[in-house]
């Protein structure tokens, strides 16, 4: 979605480039969660995770670097300098989510902070190399994209809210409570729902209509998984099914 809404002539590596990145900051998100809990979580993520540490680090530590010499070989100077403030975002969260008692930590908003790396991450190279002018409906489209991610977030520690507790661990849902949390959710996407086809209608460009529609798909998936918790709780459904959803802007390639 990103490369076709911003008509972007970005590098072949990109491709590459980008889905070990993710990889990376997702997998080292769950190890420094697990072996903090030193095999005491009750969540089989955590668990996978701390019984298989040694050779998930050492592909992280793989892919980490493979990753920066990838971007130092193919991409400009400034492009280089951008991801490696990103980069240190992701560190300084980590550190502080690791590092700070738990009455700092609770005032992280967790979601929101991965909700802005992945979007950030997913779409600075795509602006980059952009040689159209970045119109109002694309940052709209960026901000409701944001939400979207921090929607599916939250409603994963919803979900989980039980084995946060358990494991010591903050989110969303342990910070506002599950009636509030699921209240404020069901705002954010009801909100989301309504804007998204005005977006349809008042842009000009095919391209961001068909985005808005690809948006819109996310955004009833999402209220699906918020409203349905007993079929989406069963074997983790509402994760593997809600992170499944964020592949549904790939459809842009048939645009």
């Amino acid at each position: 979605m990103a490369v076709k809404l911003t008509r972007a002539p970005v590098p072949d590596v990109w491709w590459f480039i980008l889905p070990m990145a993710v990889w990376v900051v997702y997998t080292l998100d769950h190890l420094f969660d697990s072996i903090k809990l030193k095999g005491k979580a009750i969540s089989a993520r955590h668990q996978f995770h701390y019984l298989h540490a040694k050779i998930l680090t050492i592909a992280v530590f793989c892919f980490g670097i493979l990753t920066l010499a990838m971007s130092i070989l193919y991409f400009q100077k400034q492009v280089i300098l951008y991801s490696l403030a990103l980069a240190g975002l992701v560190v300084v969260y980590f550190a502080a989510i690791n590092i700070l008692s738990d009455k700092w930590r609770m005032l992280i908003p967790k979601e929101l902070v991965i909700a802005v790396v992945y979007v950030t991450g997913i779409w600075f190279v795509p602006l980059w190399f952009s040689t159209q002018t970045i119109s109002g409906h694309l940052i709209i489209i960026l901000l409701l994209l944001t939400l979207l991610v921090w929607s599916e977030g939250t409603i994963a520690s919803w979900f989980e809210y039980d084995d946060d507790v358990h494991d010591g661990n903050h989110s969303f849902a342990t910070t506002s409570g599950l009636i509030r949390g699921k209240s404020i959710i069901f705002v954010v996407l009801i909100s989301v729902l309504i804007f998204l086809p005005g977006l349809t209608f008042l842009s000009h460009q095919p391209a961001i209509k068909y985005g808005a529609m690809l948006l819109l798909a996310i955004d009833l998936g999402l209220l699906a998984i918020l409203l349905l918790p007993g079929y989406f709780s069963r074997n983790s459904r509402y994760r593997m099914i809600g992170e499944s959803l964020f592949f549904i802007p790939s459809l842009m390639v048939l645009f």
